[in-house]
């Protein structure tokens, strides 16, 4: 037998106390506890309870059904003895106030006491209180009841659901009536509790004379606000009514509810009170001068309304000024809002939301070596931040199969569903600050991390609340067989498609040639960041990332991208929710669509999916992401541990060891430092180390630590190609098409050997009675038919020399900028070059 409670949902003013009532039969149960949210519906049901009358009336029980011995608990237990008086009735109906141990004077009720424990109002139920009272009594079968099984504060209302009943059903089966909104536009010279007054008094006129039997609810948020209503409406309507408010005695509201019923009131000024639980159809007129915020608190108000029990009543109207308060992304005080089809709708989807949440969840298994402390915890708990690192996989994996963590996550807590292909880790992590030694100061932390296998796209998608490319790396290392690899942004992009209206406010780009004197990669940001890009950035740079908005199936959502096969939108929900979101960017990431975003994100290149090598790979260097947070290497040299500063090493290419398969790459310091490694798509990782030699060099970078290889495959370095095409491990990006051809007769060669230049020299005095290559080109220039020569050898000049020549009515400018040769040949290193001529 299941040990957690049931949850029926049934939408307020649908019968719900006497389905409540019936299930003690069904159950068959000894001694029943009904809990009630307050004392006015505590009377109602233990009267209902006592009299059996609504499931005499409907047939579901006969007239010799003995009715049972009911207790109302109107005072507080304080005594063992008081729980054992109890024991002589079959119903105890009673407020958590009277009965639950939580409070410090009621004793613990004995556990054999009741046998069913049935809630009214059970969105209360994760309140201390409540649930402590619930949890004293595990043993018994608990049924808990609820019109909205939603919190707005997102708690755990927790049972599996076993029977739900949404509004729409209850307005196709009668139960529930018309409904309406009924805009109310003040005039200049009124105000808007005016205008809704004067709105009320003329529906309950317009009502009176077509027959029905209708009063007023004026619904408000404060005491105070209900007092100075009262005054308007005497002052401005001849509506009789009176104020009911949580501080007014039982008796006192049983009086207003009997004069309600005999027609001494038209209605009541009510304050956050009859919401719950009672029952009164004849209220039909709901002058809303404080609308509710939530939608659960509004779903119940409606339901006070809709029902059709009783004579002489109609449609139920509801009067309030149009306002910007969404609910649930709807403006329902619109004056186009049609309430009959939004209320339904709204309470259908959400209940559906919350049933599909609870089924989802409860397909996990939570693994049997769980942390003490958390082998209660629920999934619905969790709301992770919707971020993730998506892999392509060769095949389908098992993640049934424990996932390795580094040494230092210890994993407390392991959830898996097979059926939704998803697997929940927590890890415990105790650590020092990176400037202590001592323990005192060590702190714990937990990460989450979620998993989640596109059964159809063989994509896994890992979101983690560590987020850093060694713990990514670790993971994978998991389902090596499975070859998991990044994805090219071009499909990464793809998850662009079907966004709506898109925006963005982020976007970065990279430049595609690699330089010592430009930026590598530029932000742009601001709310026109997409706007501003124009062609002649799309000749420099390429597609970076890219951060926005727009609208998802008429849902506003943002959304971010990046090269790094990293997908996320700046929000958090539910675990159920995160799936969904994960299924969405993996149909869009298969699909062979190319997202048009009609901005000039669409300018930027997003490159090519590559599996080989392109030709002519000549220079290599680190990603953006190493710039921006710098790490430090830690490596051994002899017997004795060093660190240096990552960005203080030589990375470089062996041309000569690099192959049509392979480049080789070289990250060397002084002397007691080489570290060579491979690209290439003929192995299991794009990077793989040559030697075995420094392999257990470690990359140390804020509280992370990882393999040095590992760091590579996970900010992977650019390579760049003669032609000005980039590759950034399986992304290839070409040259721009529209860039001009070279002109190959613009190239001059110069003889620099019988010029006596070093060309080794780049200014100054050369070696060995030569000269340096600026000497030699100035007594060029000096010599040239040029009317005006510029030399300028300072730092951020546009070029070393600029001449001027006349010719034909014209000026022509040429720029020269000169660098030394890196070695004895030319061709080494940089060397002269010349501008091509502006015209002007």
């Amino acid at each position: 037998m299941r040990r957690e409670p049931a949850v029926v949902t049934m939408p307020t003013g649908s019968g719900k106390t006497a389905v409540l009532i019936a299930a003690a039969f069904i159950l068959q149960a000894r001694r029943v506890l009904i809990v009630a949210p307050g004392r006015l519906v505590r009377e109602q049901i233990a009267d209902e309870v006592e009299k059996l009358a609504t499931l005499r009336s409907a047939g579901a029980l006969s007239e010799d059904v003995p009715a049972p011995r009911v207790l109302a608990v109107k005072k507080r237990i304080t005594t063992p003895e008081g729980w054992e008086r109890l024991r002589e009735h079959d119903v105890v109906v009673g407020t958590v106030q009277s009965i639950s141990p939580a409070y410090e004077e009621i004793p613990e009720p004995p556990l054999d006491m009741f046998d069913l424990v049935l809630v009214d109002e059970a969105h209360h139920s994760p309140a201390a209180t409540w649930k402590r009272l619930l949890d004293h009594f595990e043993q018994a079968k608990r049924v808990l009841f609820t019109a909205t099984p939603f919190r707005q504060d997102q708690r755990e209302i927790k049972g599996r659901f076993i029977f739900t009943y949404d509004l729409r059903r209850a307005f196709e089966d009668g139960v529930f009536g018309l409904i309406r909104y009924q805009p109310v536009n003040p005039s200049a010279k009124q105000s808007a509790d005016e205008a809704i007054a004067i709105a009320a008094e003329r529906q309950f006129n317009q009502d009176r004379e077509a027959g029905f039997q209708h009063r007023v609810m004026v619904r408000t948020d404060s005491r105070r606000r209900a007092t100075d209503l009262l005054t308007l409406y005497e002052r401005y309507t001849k509506l009789r009514l009176k104020i009911v408010t949580g501080d007014k005695s039982l008796r006192y509201v049983r009086g207003v509810i009997q004069a309600l019923s005999e027609g001494a009131l038209d209605g009541i000024v009510c304050v956050n009170m009859l919401g719950e639980g009672f029952n009164f159809p004849s209220l039909k007129i709901a002058a809303i001068h404080s609308p509710h915020r939530s939608l659960s608190v509004t779903l119940q108000f409606i339901g006070r309304f809709a029902r059709t029990v009783g004579d002489n009543i109609g449609a139920a109207t509801f009067l309030a000024v149009p306002s910007e308060i969404e609910i649930e992304a709807e403006r329902l005080y619109d004056a186009r809002a049609v309430w009959q089809e939004m209320v339904q709708n709204l309470s259908a989807a959400r209940v559906h939301e919350e049933a599909e949440t609870r089924e989802i969840l409860q397909s996990f298994a939570t693994a049997e070596a769980v942390a003490p402390d958390l082998t209660d915890l629920s999934l619905y708990v969790l709301e992770p931040y919707f971020h993730v690192k998506i892999f392509q996989l060769a095949h389908s994996i098992d993640l049934s199969v424990p996932v390795e963590f580094p040494p230092d996550l210890q994993i407390v807590f392991q959830a898996i569903s097979e059926e939704h292909g998803a697997a929940v880790y927590i890890t415990r992590e105790t650590s020092l600050p990176r400037w202590s030694t001592d323990d005192r100061l060590s702190s714990v932390s937990y990460d989450l991390f979620i998993l989640f296998q596109d059964a159809a796209s063989n994509l896994l998608f890992i979101c983690a609340s560590q987020r850093t490319e060694g713990v990514y790396q670790f993971l994978v290392e998991s389902f090596r067989d499975a070859s998991p690899s990044v994805l090219p942004l071009v499909r990464v992009n793809r998850a662009l498609n079907g966004l709506e209206a898109p925006e963005f406010f982020n976007v970065g780009m990279r430049n595609r040639v690699v330089s010592n004197t430009t930026e590598s990669y530029r932000i742009v940001t601001g709310s026109n960041a997409d706007k501003v890009i124009g062609r002649s950035d799309a000749r420099l740079y390429h597609r970076g990332h890219a951060f926005g908005r727009g609208s998802d199936e008429g849902e506003s959502v943002t959304i971010g991208l990046s090269s790094a096969s990293k997908v996320w939108s700046n929000k958090a929900g539910k675990l159920p929710d995160l799936i969904q979101w994960c299924e969405k960017l993996a149909r869009r990431i298969s699909s062979n669509d190319t997202p048009v975003t009609g901005s000039g994100l669409d300018l930027l290149d997003a490159g090519e999916e590559i599996d080989i090598l392109p030709p002519g790979i000549m220079a290599v260097g680190w990603p953006d992401t190493v710039y921006r947070h710098p790490a430090i290497l830690r490596y051994e040299a002899g017997d004795e541990e060093r660190i240096a500063q990552l960005l203080d090493l030589d990375l470089a290419i062996d041309d000569a060891a690099s192959n049509e398969q392979a480049v080789v790459i070289v990250l060397s310091g002084d002397d007691d430092f080489e570290f060579r490694a491979t690209f290439s798509f003929e192995t299991d990782r794009y990077f793989e180390p040559l030697t075995r030699e420094q392999v257990g060099a470690i990359i140390l970078r804020e509280h992370e630590e990882m393999p040095l290889i590992d760091f590579l495959n996970g900010e992977m370095p650019i390579f760049y190609t003669a032609d000005l095409s980039l590759v950034d491990g399986p992304s290839l990006w070409r040259a721009a098409a529209d860039l001009p051809p070279f002109d190959s007769d613009m190239i001059e060669a110069f003889d620099w050997a019988g010029r006596n230049v070093d060309i080794g020299r780049e200014f100054g005095d050369g070696r060995r009675g030569m000269i340096s290559v600026h000497t030699c080109l100035e007594a060029e220039l000096a010599n040239s038919a040029n009317a005006v020569v510029y030399y300028d050898h300072g730092s951020g000049e546009i070029a070393d020399f600029i001449a001027v020549e006349e010719a034909e009515n014209r000026l022509i400018v040429r720029f020269y900028h000169c660098k030394s040769a890196g070695g004895p040949q030319r061709g080494t290193g940089s060397e002269m070059s010349t501008n091509w001529p502006a015209r002007l």
